[in-house]
């Protein structure tokens, strides 16, 4: 993927499995391109893409039922009330309309949003948009989510609930990619890290072999930004 003649993503090969992937990397590294080119919004200048076997550019109507997305920058409808608005995203994402309010109460529930269901969002705070944004993500239970920084703005509790959110979708054989910056998630949250740095993987392996990269003199506190560190700071690495 490029941006003119500046490389986004270079010889990125992976296939990503149910579970949770965690996506790690510095500003710029490429992860917010990486899901947009996954969720069909970018298109690779070269390589192939397949979501369940579907070409997310040629089959974006088939793919809106499989998949989820949580944007970097979401955006809600500051009037109308957020379970009104997740019902809808229901709808968008093919749902029989009969059961679109069940499954958004049912998705508000999961995010801790069941006591604000009929709030507007211009009533909530950041954090509570937030999550009511990952619940029109979720509401269709798809098999692929993407979430883009989903704890950012989150509050350590509202992290824990939302990391148990995320394994309990995974837990439906469902395949969730996670971008964050927020390493001390990672041991809870994932099956799989990727690091990404320029737009190449420099790391992919389990959360074990992605501590063991780590200082061997850092602190059980100091072991995740160690790993981290190692890492992003080794160009041209393999992974």
């Amino acid at each position: 993927m490029r941006y003119g003649a500046q490389s986004a993503l270079e010889d990125v090969n992976l296939t990503l499995q149910a579970g949770v992937t965690v996506l790690l990397g510095p500003n710029g590294a490429g992860k917010t391109t990486l899901v947009k080119c996954i969720a069909g919004e970018k298109r690779p200048a070269t390589g192939e893409l397949a979501v369940c076997g579907l070409d997310p550019f040629r089959q974006r109507r088939e793919m809106m039922r499989l998949l989820g997305v949580l944007p970097q920058e979401p955006r809600l409808p500051r009037r109308a009330s957020i379970l009104e608005f997740v019902t809808y995203a229901a709808w968008l994402k093919q749902c029989p309309p009969k059961r679109a309010d069940a499954l958004a109460s049912k998705a508000l529930a999961a995010v801790g949003l069941t006591e604000q269901a009929n709030k507007p969002a211009k009533k909530l705070s950041g954090g509570m948009q937030r999550r009511a944004s990952i619940a029109t993500a979720i509401v269709h239970r798809p098999p692929v989510v993407l979430l883009d920084e989903p704890m950012s703005g989150l509050d350590p509790a509202q992290r824990a609930n939302l990391r148990a959110t995320i394994r309990d979708i995974a837990g439906d054989d469902a395949c969730v990619l996670v971008t964050t910056h927020i390493l001390q998630d990672v041991p809870e949250l994932a099956d799989r890290v990727i690091v990404l740095t320029d737009g190449m993987v420099r790391f992919d392996g389990s959360v074990e072999e992605f501590a063991r990269r780590a200082d061997s003199a850092a602190s059980a506190t100091q072991l995740l930004e160690s790993a981290y560190q190692a890492i992003v700071n080794a160009p041209g690495e393999p992974r």
